[in-house]
């Protein structure tokens, strides 16, 4: 799952607007937008349904794939609130590296 996360944030990172946030604020959002996915399929809302929610809500397709991916598949044992503390540290891990 780091693997998969890694390269999610190297995608986000190369969104202009997002890039520019601090490197916390940019990992918090991650986090929750990691955990809020983790809701979304412990509703048994499908990874397609998902992924075109955050789509339309303006998140680009490339990190809305890489996010479902993430969550429904190799976050898929993880609960909602895991998933959030596992997208941040990681973030963090990675902001930190580089």
């Amino acid at each position: 799952m780091k693997k998969l996360l890694y390269s999610l944030v190297l995608v986000l990172f190369g969104t202009t607007a997002i890039a520019q946030q601090n490197p916390v604020d940019f990992c918090y959002n991650l986090a929750e937008l990691a955990e809020a996915t983790a809701v979304a399929r412990d509703k048994y809302i499908s990874p397609d349904q998902s992924a075109l929610a955050m789509i339309q809500g303006g998140v680009p397709a490339e990190i809305a794939i890489a996010m479902v991916d993430a969550v429904y598949f190799d976050g898929s044992a993880l609960s909602p609130s895991e998933i959030n503390e596992v997208v941040f540290q990681s973030c963090i891990e990675q902001q930190l590296s580089t």
